[in-house]
């Protein structure tokens, strides 16, 4: 009988009070928004935990993402608002194509947005979308909406899509009384069929402020200390970290998008994927994964 093998991904976008343990520069809640994201492996009873060996940290970095979908059926766009935040997202990918900041307002009076919609028809522009999830095989990019639930501290929306080599459940779950929203990514391998994957999120990018260019941050377990990484500093660079306290991500003048926690070390390494000033991602590589059976 073959045993479901189940991984999940958490991430959460709130202000900067939620990453106050690593923060303590300048900013304010009230002059700046930080989108964290936390990454954790859900324990699944009888299954170890992989921790990387030397040779997975020396693997090449795969910043490339190829599409199973040629054909792309209707797009399906869910709005959701909260006191806090308006977001969209779109079944092309699963991914945020859009995040405004409703407490934060711009030269133009309105809402000021981290996340905008990078289009998602030619295949160059698939590859920019937010919490994008790409596999070493072919990466689904066609999902269907499963379920839209609201509670009186959530909204959640469930998105799925089948692989060749597993299936994927990714739910979104934004906190109505907070910025904090949870992205939980559930993967089932197929078979006997590995499965390794990247999560991708875009840099922080407000277009109305000047010289808005992205700098990676991320923390150092030796120094204790988070610090900033020039971009053209970052090619071909890899971080991974053995403490509890990884940080990695992002940050513009006013606002900072990147990982913050994750206890159960599902992230294998971090490295950045640079396409120009404006098309800044930071990418997550997770365990490679794979079906048991008995």
């Amino acid at each position: 009988m073959d045993k479901k093998f189940l991984v999940a991904v958490m991430l959460s976008i709130g202000t900067l009070w939620l990453v106050n343990t690593y923060w303590s520069k300048k900013a304010t809640p009230e002059q700046a928004g930080v989108v964290a994201v936390g990454a954790a492996q859900e324990a699944v009873p009888g299954q170890p935990i992989r921790v990387p060996t030397s040779q997975d940290l020396y693997k090449p970095l795969e910043q490339d993402v190829v599409f199973a979908d040629k054909k792309l059926s209707q797009e399906v766009v869910v709005d959701v608002e909260t006191p806090y935040i308006k977001a969209t997202l779109s079944s092309y990918g699963a991914t945020l194509v859009s995040l405004d900041f409703k407490e934060h307002v711009g030269k133009a009076h309105k809402p000021l947005r981290t996340i905008h919609n990078k289009g998602a028809f030619e295949e160059e522009q698939r590859k920019k979308g937010c919490f994008l999830l790409a596999l070493d095989q072919k990466t689904p990019y066609q999902y269907t909406l499963a379920d839209k639930r609201v509670t009186g501290k959530t909204t959640e929306v469930v998105f799925r899509a089948e692989a060749d080599t597993c299936s994927i459940e990714k739910t979104f779950v934004f906190n109505n009384e907070n910025y904090q929203v949870d992205v939980h990514i559930a993967l089932e391998p197929k078979g006997h069929a590995p499965v390794k994957p990247r999560l991708f999120f875009t840099a922080p990018f407000v277009g109305e402020l000047e010289e808005d260019n992205a700098t990676i941050l991320t923390w150092s377990e030796p120094k204790e200390t988070l610090e900033k990484v020039d971009m053209a500093s970052t090619q071909g660079m890899a971080w991974f970290w053995t403490g509890n306290k990884p940080v990695f991500g992002a940050e513009d003048r006013y606002f900072v998008h990147a990982l913050v926690n994750d206890p159960a070390k599902f992230v294998q390494r971090a490295f950045v994927k640079t396409v120009d000033a404006k098309n800044v991602f930071p990418v997550l590589e997770g365990p490679t994964l794979t079906a048991k059976s008995s």
